[in-house]
């Protein structure tokens, strides 16, 4: 195994309690094409950078149907990597935390992550407009929905949502992502398990987008060990102690291998890391939060 593997995984195993941050070329590997790829949205629509998906749709109500008919399409492939699998299991040898994640597909929680902090919303909840309650679908439910709206014609984002169940207050409901220049979710809850981390493994995300971005500038204020996988160099990467490039689906299973099956202090190390730091040690409910943090792109 090379020396780089095996320092990330000692450290992993070694250094107490930590924490995931994933972007758009996590979920890559699962087939979601990232927004910046070639032949991607913002390749496609420039400005798309500028406005996000809602905005873009709104902006070019001719090409809705087409953009939201291709996402859809991609989703219902979608399965968790090894990527993903890989984050599971070093949460259930008690070295990950949580995983604060940009991504919208649910991927993390699907492959089995427990503490999933989603920056960015995710696209099987709908949210009210009105009284802002949540509602979880079950995937199957999503798409049956998105084939309705994808089988309609329509002119405008009102239009789109009009064809979404209401809430039970009357309100109108929407897809629960969050749009260019709208509050992200769970970043205090987030930031929180950022400032008492010990390590961090930073994991398919080029550092562009804020607030997100801004949480590995927390973990080093922190003294955190910093590790990036990316396919390449990100905004991020002179802040890591470790860079590792390639594809995530492949390194992070082989330091995987590094930290070994039979490391049953590993548990034992996390729960003193966290005690140390007076940090409660009962599992805790996802909070939803809707403040703290505008996402923008930088």
């Amino acid at each position: 195994m090379e020396e780089t593997y095996l320092k990330a995984a000692q450290i992993i195993s070694g250094s107490g309690y930590g924490v995931a941050l994933s972007g758009a070329g996590m979920s890559a590997e699962s087939g979601i094409m990232t927004y910046r790829d070639r032949g991607g949205l913002w390749d496609r629509y420039p400005e798309g950078g500028k406005y996000g998906i809602l905005g873009l749709i709104e902006k070019h109500p001719e090409d809705a149907l087409a953009i939201i008919r291709d996402f859809i399409g991609v989703l219902k492939k979608a399965m968790p990597n090894a990527a993903h699998r890989a984050l599971v299991e070093l949460e259930s040898r008690g070295c990950l935390g949580s995983v604060i994640t940009q991504n919208v597909d649910g991927l993390h929680a699907m492959a089995g992550s427990n503490q999933v902090y989603e920056l960015h919303g995710n696209i099987y909840r709908l949210r009210c407009l009105s009284c802002g309650n949540r509602i979880e679908l079950a995937k199957d439910e999503f798409f049956e929905m998105a084939d309705r709206v994808i089988g309609t014609t329509f002119l405008s984002l009102d239009a789109m949502f009009s064809l979404i169940p209401r809430c039970e207050c009357g309100g109108f409901m929407r897809p629960d992502i969050v749009g260019f220049g709208e509050p992200v979710q769970d970043f205090e809850a987030a930031c929180e398990e950022v400032s008492i981390c010990s390590w961090m493994i930073i994991v398919g995300t080029s550092g562009m987008v804020y607030p997100a971005a801004s949480l590995p500038y927390l973990a080093r204020e922190n003294n955190a060990f910093i590790i990036e996988i990316n396919t390449e160099k990100s905004k991020l990467s002179h802040l890591a102690d470790i860079l590792i490039l390639g594809s995530a689906g492949r390194i992070l299973p082989l330091i995987m291998e590094g930290i070994g099956l039979d490391d049953e202090s590993i548990p034992e190390r996390l729960s003193h890391s966290k005690t140390r730091q007076g940090i409660s040690l009962k599992p805790r409910i996802t909070k939803r939060i809707e403040k703290g943090g505008v996402r923008h792109e930088c």
